[in-house]
C-alpha cells in the first residue's frame, strides 16, 4: 500500500505521503473504537427514551 501511494505521489512530498497512509490505516482502527463507544451510548439513550407507559 505504501509503495502504491509513493509511486503515485512521488518522494517529493513525504509529509503528504505519510499523512495519506496514516489516514487509510486509521480508518479500521477508529471504526472499531467508534462502534464500541457509540454502541454503549445507544444503549443508554434507548433506556432513557423509553415511553412512561412501557417502563
Amino acid at each position: 500500500m505504501a509503495d502504491f501511494i509513493i509511486a503515485r505521489i512521488g518522494d517529493r512530498f513525504p509529509t503528504l505521503t505519510m499523512s495519506m497512509i496514516g489516514y487509510i490505516v486509521s480508518i479500521p482502527v477508529f471504526c472499531d473504537s467508534g462502534f464500541i463507544i457509540l454502541n454503549s451510548l445507544k444503549e443508554s439513550l434507548a433506556k432513557s427514551c423509553i415511553p412512561p407507559q412501557l417502563r
